[in-house]
């Protein structure tokens, strides 16, 4: 493979969340270069994980020509009242 083929953006400015990825990747043997891209992305507030993940995605798509990934997380408190 070249080396486009063997790298893979993460994208995130969080230095901490990037290193946590790096770790997995050597633990796992994952065989791409992993690499950070910090480009900025659009992010909402929705109650689904799901849509806050696919609209930042796609605020970066078509602005890269390589592979990449983004990661996201919510922590949700549902209440009955």
């Amino acid at each position: 493979m070249d080396d486009a083929k063997d790298t893979i953006y993460f994208i995130t400015g969080n230095n901490y969340k990037f290193n946590e990825i790096e770790r997995m990747f050597q633990k796992e043997k994952i065989s791409y270069t992993l690499k950070q891209n910090t480009i900025d992305t659009t992010e909402i507030q929705a109650i689904s994980i799901k849509e806050v993940a696919l609209y930042k995605l796609n605020s970066v798509k078509g602005k890269l020509n390589n592979s990449y990934f983004i990661e996201d997380a919510g922590f949700l408190l549902i209440s009955l009242l």
